[in-house]
């Protein structure tokens, strides 16, 4: 009976070794700044994080960026997206972004192979990505699209007998936007919400601003500058030309040319959110050259915190 306890017990221990080394294990750790508990399962690293949707899919972006790891694909929907990353050691990595509710997101992060998962490498990526959506950003968490109010004639009072009122400095109006900018224009067939004054539309396989984009981008710089509360999201996409990582790293690009232009009218660069769709949502036929056209393009939508 002795004997057959000592194997159990050395059984147990193999078993238990195997699946910690193998990434079968699960394991809890501390939760970050805002984050709730996180777990290994099967590699992956997830955790929890109060968040919007498009702020954590920015987040895990530029996390890559900032640590030189190339995106060779990505793949989303309104739910879910993972973005997949090769180190230069061509050591794969993988970021899941999924959508709990409006303000829960949950992010895993897998990184190495089957087998020899590189949970310390996990860590440190999932704790940037945490830093990054802990950031203070000086807004309100949630925002609203800017919308025109109706221009009402204002009487100033008489003013009161004895001292002249000091003059004051008239403050810049923020209070209405141009029609163009907050209804939809012009539609294209099967596209009724379709505006071409916050639509900037991009050559074949190009991501640099054209010049007869310049203007949209002027009038949006001023409206952006006008508005120092406000925030323009950028939404990148192209046509379905090439493979998937290669439109989703244009679609970044466009989106990313069209902040640099505005970073450089004077809009702050924590007003601009970068978001790449890579081939999805087309505007027009891929079949031929008009229709795609329509897809190479970075839609911008301007949102003013409450």
């Amino acid at each position: 009976m002795k004997r057959l306890s000592v194997r159990l017990l050395t059984l147990a221990c193999v078993v238990w070794a195997t699946a910690t080394t193998t990434g079968c294990a699960v394991a809890l750790v501390g939760a970050g700044a805002g984050a709730a508990t996180a777990a290994y399962v099967m590699g992956e690293l997830t955790q929890t994080y109060e968040s919007g949707y498009p702020e954590a899919i920015q987040a895990s972006t530029d996390t890559l960026g900032a640590l030189k790891i190339p995106i060779v694909a990505s793949v989303g929907d309104e739910l879910k997206t993972v973005i997949k990353a090769r180190r230069p050691d061509e050591t794969p990595v993988e970021i899941a972004i999924e959508r709990i509710d409006a303000q829960w997101i949950e992010i895993g992060v897998r990184t190495g192979h089957v087998g020899v998962w590189d949970h310390r490498t996990s860590r440190q990526i999932q704790d940037l990505i945490g830093e990054r959506l802990a950031r203070p950003s000086g807004r309100d968490s949630a925002f609203r699209k800017i919308a025109p109010s109706p221009a009402e004639p204002q009487m100033e009072a008489p003013a009161a007998a004895g001292d002249p009122e000091p003059v004051k400095k008239k403050a810049p109006s923020k209070t209405a936007l141009p029609a163009a900018l907050t209804a939809p224009g012009p539609s294209n067939p099967g596209e009724p919400g379709f505006n071409p004054d916050l639509t900037i539309f991009f050559a074949s396989g190009g991501d640099e601003v054209a010049p007869e984009e310049v203007p949209k981008l002027d009038r949006l710089a001023a409206i952006l500058r006008d508005h120092p509360a406000s925030v323009a999201s950028l939404h990148g996409y192209s046509d379905s030309r090439g493979s998937a990582s290669q439109n989703f790293i244009l679609s970044v690009g466009r989106a990313d040319a069209v902040k640099r232009y505005l970073a450089e009218k004077g809009c702050p660069a924590d007003q601009l959110l970068v978001i790449g769709h890579g081939a999805v949502r087309f505007l027009g036929t891929n079949d031929h050259a008009v229709g795609r056209r329509l897809n190479r393009r970075v839609e911008i939508e301007i949102h003013h915190a409450p």
